[in-house]
């Protein structure tokens, strides 16, 4: 049986909001939209009991790790942006659209880009993120 705090982190959603460009063709006309990018998510147990851990940069151990690969060999330094969702036991939180001490992301096609704690911290600050009281924090 699980513990609280791995259920708790297999219910962290993280989505990227990647922005490879418009959706639109250049008549105008939709397409459809690929997913170029893979994204591998790696809990490292034991999790977190509190949201403000996440954001602990100095951790020896990352909670969290994030893997992003973009499978496009053709594209080479593109800019990716990240955005983190909860939603679990009653709690429901994103990361804002400018999350404060973040640089930019940048894939290049077929080389892994890895993201630990001291990546993810900034997303799980307080002031970083909405949907979420203090007390509840």
């Amino acid at each position: 049986m699980e513990n609280d705090g791995i259920k708790l982190i297999r219910k962290i959603l993280i989505i990227l909001i990647i922005s490879l460009g418009p959706l639109l063709g250049e008549q105008g006309n939709a397409y459809s939209q690929s997913f170029p990018v893979q994204v591998i998510l790696q809990a490292t147990p034991p999790p977190p009991i509190y949201f403000s851990e996440y954001a602990d940069a100095s951790t020896i151990n990352s909670p969290l790790r994030v893997q992003l690969t973009l499978n496009d060999f053709q594209i080479a330094n593109r800019e990716v942006r990240l955005r983190v969702y909860f939603q679990g036991n009653g709690i429901k939180f994103r990361s804002n659209d400018m999350v404060v001490g973040t640089g930019p992301l940048f894939l290049e096609g077929g080389s892994p880009l890895v993201l630990t704690n001291v990546d993810l911290a900034p997303y799980f600050k307080f002031e970083n993120i909405t949907g979420i009281s203090p007390n509840v924090y």
